[in-house]
């Protein structure tokens, strides 16, 4: 079961990073900074922090697996990766366009990962997260992950 690439997207995405006002003067700067912000968060595998990232149906979709819908059913899959240690993790985005109270960013993904029984992975892709703005809030609407480069 390849469910490695959601522990980055994961993610990917929930982190503190909850900030950003519609009047900030540079969402787009706002949004690349939640977006590193939440791959510390997948670094240090805070579930909590980044399922908060979605909103309450946020979803997860990743490439031949069912989508995970709902930021609770976020936080569950989420802990079902208790057993993988990230090693290594990074997101830049390579586009971020907002458009008044949503955004899309795109960009690549790298992760380097202990899985169960001691193995060590890398797993690396293109994403693409919508973004909302909820309550003064920049929140994760969808967050999509492709593998390979």
């Amino acid at each position: 079961m390849n469910r490695l690439p959601f522990i980055l997207s994961a993610a990917a995405i929930s982190f503190t990073i909850y900030a950003c006002s519609s009047s900030s003067p540079d969402a787009t700067a706002v949004l690349d900074g939640m977006l590193h912000r939440y791959a510390d968060f997948v670094l240090h595998m805070e579930s909590d922090s980044i399922a908060a990232l979605f909103t309450e149906n946020g979803e997860v979709v990743n490439p031949h697996q069912p989508t995970v819908a709902g930021r609770d059913t976020i936080l569950k899959y989420l802990n079902s990766f208790g057993d993988f240690k990230v090693l290594e993790e990074k997101m830049d985005a390579d586009s971020t366009k907002v458009s008044g109270r949503t955004a899309v960013q795109t960009g690549h993904y790298f992760q380097r990962v202990t899985v169960p029984g001691g193995h060590t992975v890398e797993v690396s892709g293109r994403f693409r997260i919508y973004w909302i703005m909820e309550k003064g809030k920049w929140l994760i609407r969808r967050e999509e992950t492709l593998a390979g480069k």
